[in-house]
């Protein structure tokens, strides 16, 4: 009886090991599989980026019970090219591409909304976008060409819904829907192919469109 009181004993602190174990902080670390964002219209028309993007991005997640941080950090290079709205007259805005190099950097967290299950969270990110444009610019009508160079600022907050999917052992798969809300700021510099004109444009952007997007997350 007393060298099973010791062994009980001996096996409190493993009990505490284990407790503790299961608040720990949990780390995952993946990658952006696949982005879709619905297009919106921009000035000149030209897209800021594409419909679909493809592994353009780390995910970084520490989780602890029910909540969890997270910061992403994306960049990419592509080329857009210029898009029309119905009820947009062809001829009267200009036809083009863009070349772009698109960086953005976001913090935020997540709540899992089911109390024993991680499958279900709602999320806030805010982030910060710095995209540089270049290309070239057609109006038919007025038998207009030029180049321009383009830098953006932009700022916004993600908000939506996440289902986090177990594949493997320490494996999961993260895909999100969720409502993009953003302000931009762009700076334009436009060079007339005609006589070499130079012209100088500034607008901003107030804006909200949905996007889709999956994540591939290893946990260590």
């Amino acid at each position: 009886m007393k060298h099973l009181f010791f062994i009980l004993i001996g096996f409190l602190p493993l009990k505490n090991v284990f407790a503790q174990d299961s608040s720990r902080v949990r780390h995952e670390l993946g990658s952006k599989i696949i982005s879709l964002t619905v297009p919106i219209q921009v000035y000149y028309s030209i897209a800021d980026q594409p419909n679909f993007q493809f592994v353009n991005g780390l995910f970084y997640r520490a989780s602890k019970r029910r909540m969890a941080f997270r910061a992403i950090l994306n960049y990419s290079e592509n080329k857009t090219e210029s898009f029309y709205w119905d009820g947009d007259q062809i001829g009267t805005l200009p036809s083009g591409f863009s070349n772009n190099q698109d960086f953005q950097i976001a913090i935020g967290g997540q709540y899992n909304l089911l109390k024993s299950k991680e499958f279900l969270y709602a999320f806030v990110d805010l982030y910060y976008r710095n995209l540089s444009s270049e290309g070239e610019l057609s109006w038919y009508e007025q038998n207009l060409d030029c180049r321009f160079f383009a830098k953006t600022d932009q700022a916004g907050l993600n908000t939506g819904l996440g289902f986090k999917v177990k594949l493997f052992k320490h494996v999961y798969i993260s895909p999100e829907i969720f409502g993009d809300m953003f302000i931009s700021n762009t700076s334009m510099v436009q060079y007339s192919k005609v006589d070499d004109s130079e012209s100088d444009v500034f607008y901003s952007t107030l804006n909200i469109r949905p996007v889709a997007r999956l994540f591939l997350t290893v946990s260590f």
